[in-house]
């Protein structure tokens, strides 16, 4: 093995571009803070009461994780991935909290769990998250507690950092590894784990972590230029919230760990904080396509966003969120400008680089209508066939859902070619869209949106969705309108193919209780009650179909359809309804 790393090493040494230099590192710490930044951090926590807040809450976790277990080696399928962010949530709390209070109670936890993941047999390489994760937990540590730990103990730290993730991360740029050219959260995650070891542990072992982070400088790029855009994600909220936080742990250390700035080229990012704040509706719940959970969670990378392109947007949306904070919230609430108020954004926004778009009512009122829906790629990673599908809120419930993501490890999951579409959370039938002849959405078909409206007093979105049935109709196109403020249309156009007989599913999955009157289905949830109509066609009926023990399918179920037609359906609290044009082309 050592040969082979030799080898690498000079291989990877001759094509280095780097303009790092080992003399411009700053002392320790260096990631993502320095000590002479501390008095100031802990001036913004006596003064600010926000800041304030997640200190508290990060005060009263800390004596939790003090009692916790160590990391230990335990696959859960392939993946040590929960090891790894555990030992990352329990060292960066620990070790941060100790920097602004000097408690060593919480250092000496910290290194006890440094320790514990320096002594496992590796990180899991064949899952190389789990590396790139515990990597960034150790630099994290060995940064951070430097002036408190013995010189054996660092290098019992040192040394791990460099043999289970630099090592590991070399000879994945030399495949290279599937990650190094994806676009994908994999391509943020491994190359900011990795190079934030590298930074660690850069004075001792320069000539590795140089390789390292050219290799990265080299790879982050694809990824971030996803976002380039409009800061879209094609992977979702969840995966978006995942990979820009490495991507930015990557960004800011870069920052910090160097006297001499790197000019390094951020600008894809600008605008990609809208995303997450679109993607959030009045209920706290997220438009969850894709791999996606529907809670909302903290996303601290929001605060350094708006430091960094001076977007108030960004830290007013996220200092809003109270609970779950992690250190990072602290130390980038450093240079926010607090004071300043942001203005109100557009209610309606369509990520076109996605084709996905959002429409709501109010931003102040829980109570507001929201929607989010979707076009987009079934070939996107993390992607569902879900093409027309969309979520809604209104009364401060969430009426149409998304299930989100099955087990990881049930078999064939990520298996696109066969097991994956086996699942019916990950299928257009377990999605609010249709199904035709009880057959999946093309598994390779792209629907874009193909005309938004924004404006009031009806603004609307329209989606192609022929590829997505192909094998069944000349064309499918669905529209979604906004008829007032609790209210709107869900409009689907389809037209056969020759000498085909088709038997449509229109599908809405919902936790509440369904009261079908003929055309009708009232839906009630925690005492607020909704309506459900079928305008058109006019004989149709819903149908109720059990799911699960929450969720239900309300259906309509067309048969034998052979020539072009309308599926309309209105939603929403409104009883009164008016509409002058039924034909999607003069929307």
């Amino acid at each position: 093995m050592n040969k082979v790393y030799i080898l690498l090493a000079f291989i990877l040494i001759s094509c280095s571009t780097s303009s790092l230099k080992v003399s411009t590192l700053h002392q320790h710490p260096r990631l993502y803070i320095h000590h002479e930044d501390l008095e100031n951090l802990k001036n913004i926590i006596s003064k600010d009461e926000i800041v304030k807040n997640w200190y508290e809450q990060l005060e009263k976790d800390s004596e939790k994780l003090i009692q916790e277990p160590t990391v230990e080696y335990k696959l859960v399928g392939p993946r040590m991935l929960t090891q790894s962010r555990d030992a990352l949530r329990r060292i960066s709390t620990l070790a941060g909290l100790y920097l602004i209070d000097g408690d060593s109670k919480k250092a000496e936890r910290a290194k006890l769990e440094l320790l514990a993941a320096a002594s496992l047999k590796d990180w899991n390489p064949s899952h190389f998250l789990d590396v790139a994760e515990m990597t960034h937990a150790m630099a994290i540590g060995y940064d951070w507690l430097y002036s408190y730990l013995s010189n054996d103990e660092k290098k019992i730290i040192r040394d791990a950092i460099i043999s289970h993730g630099l090592k590991e991360g070399i000879m994945a740029y030399a495949k290279p590894a599937w990650w190094v050219n994806s676009t994908t959260n994999w391509n943020q995650v491994c190359n900011a784990g990795l190079s934030l070891g590298a930074m660690a542990v850069a004075e001792d072992d320069w000539e590795l972590s140089s390789q390292i982070l050219t290799h990265a400088k080299k790879s982050i790029p694809l990824a971030m230029s996803k976002y380039a855009a409009d800061g879209a994600d094609p992977e979702g909220v969840m995966y978006w919230r995942y990979g820009t936080s490495y991507n930015i742990y990557f960004l800011d250390a870069l920052r910090t760990a160097f006297d001499k700035k790197e000019n390094f080229d951020d600008s894809a990012i600008k605008e990609t904080g809208y995303f997450r704040i679109y993607s959030l509706g009045p209920i706290n719940k997220v438009f969850n396509f894709s791999d996606s959970n529907d809670f909302r969670s903290t996303s601290p990378q929001m605060l350094w966003l708006a430091s960094r392109f001076n977007n108030i947007h960004f830290s007013s949306f996220e200092r809003k969120i109270k609970n779950d904070p992690s250190i990072f919230n602290l130390l980038w609430s450093l240079n926010q400008s607090v004071e300043k108020k942001s203005t109100p954004l557009p209610l309606n926004r369509l990520f076109q680089s996605i084709d996905v778009a959002f429409f709501r009512s109010s931003w102040t009122d829980r109570e507001a209508q929201y929607v989010g829906f979707k076009g987009g790629d079934n070939k996107s990673n993390h992607s569902h066939l879900d093409l027309g599908s969309f979520v809604y809120d209104l009364a401060g419930q969430r009426w149409a859902l998304d299930l989100g993501p099955d087990d990881y490890n049930l078999p064939g999951y990520f298996d696109k070619k066969k097991g994956r579409w086996n699942y019916l959370k990950l299928i257009n039938s377990g999605h609010n869209t249709l199904t035709i002849n009880d057959e999946n959405q093309k598994t390779t078909a792209a629907s874009p949106i193909l005309k938004f409206s924004p404006n009031e007093p009806n603004p609307f979105a329209i989606v192609d969705l022929t590829d997505a049935y192909s094998s069944n109709v000349e064309s499918a196109k669905r529209g979604i309108k906004i008829l007032s403020a609790d209210q709107i249309l869900i409009q689907d156009e389809i037209v056969p193919k020759a000498q085909r007989s088709l038997d449509i599913k229109w599908n809405m999955l919902t936790k509440a209780k369904i009261k079908i009157l003929d055309n009708k289905a009232e839906l009630i949830l925690e005492n607020e009650t909704i309506e459900v109509e079928i305008i058109s066609p006019v004989s149709a009926r819903f149908s109720d179909e059990e799911i699960s023990t929450e969720v239900h399918a309300l259906r309509i179920h067309l048969e034998n359809q052979k020539q072009p037609l309308k599926i309309i359906v209105k939603l929403g609290a409104s009883k009164e309804f008016q509409l002058k044009e039924f034909e999607i082309k003069n929307w």
